[in-house]
């Protein structure tokens, strides 16, 4: 069964065979929609963990928030990333920094 790695769902509620494993960092429809809403913050380690990397030794830890762009733009109008962010409504995030930011 393929199961949506941000909500540890099933991606088709009616698959229901199988182990449930995930196979990518694609959400699910539901997930995508709660994405769609803002920036997705993700919180990340660059210490190998059980789970793939999400991008160059990037280790996604399974937390994630949808922050408005309004919020990101405000907060964070000092990253040097940030047009990044924008473009690809999505932000990784270190545990430091998200439990500073107060996500803990």
């Amino acid at each position: 069964m393929d199961v949506c790695f941000w909500c540890r769902q099933a991606k088709d509620e009616t698959d229901t065979t199988g182990v449930p494993e995930f196979f990518d960092y694609d959400a699910c429809d539901r997930c995508q929609s709660k994405m769609d809403e803002g920036i997705t913050i993700i919180q990340v380690d660059i210490v190998r963990n059980e789970n793939p990397a999400i991008k160059d030794n990037i280790y996604p830890t399974g937390k994630w928030v949808v922050v408005k762009e309004n919020r990101i733009l405000e907060d964070f109008k000092e990253w040097k990333s940030l047009t990044e962010v924008i473009q690809t409504r999505c932000m990784f995030m270190n545990k430091a920094t998200w439990d500073s930011y107060g996500l803990s």
